[in-house]
């Protein structure tokens, strides 16, 4: 069966952003998609459960810019990335 767990993680700096896993859990897993985009939430993308429904894991993620492009500072969401695959990490996913 398909689900979702919403997570909020930390970035090294302090930074906190809400993410949102999708994932089938009659289906040992090993390799997760992340999908992330610098100003929008993807936590529900529409390409997520379709993942989740072939054995991947599915991160679907904003950072802390999503909804605030102005102040985008690009280079920091690679620590918003990090994170995110920290997290998968922590959840056994290898690839």
């Amino acid at each position: 069966m398909i689900k979702k767990e919403l997570a909020t993680l930390t970035a090294q700096d302090g930074a906190t952003f809400p993410v949102m896993l999708h994932y089938d859990d009659a289906v040992p897993q090993t390799t997760a998609f992340l999908i992330m985009h610098p100003t929008t939430d993807w936590q529900n993308h529409f390409i997520l459960p379709l993942l989740a429904a072939r054995g991947f894991g599915a991160l679907g993620c904003t950072n802390r810019y999503s909804g605030r492009e102005a102040e985008l500072m690009l280079e920091e969401t690679i620590l918003d990335w990090g994170a995110c695959v920290d997290h998968l990490r922590a959840k056994g996913y290898r690839n």
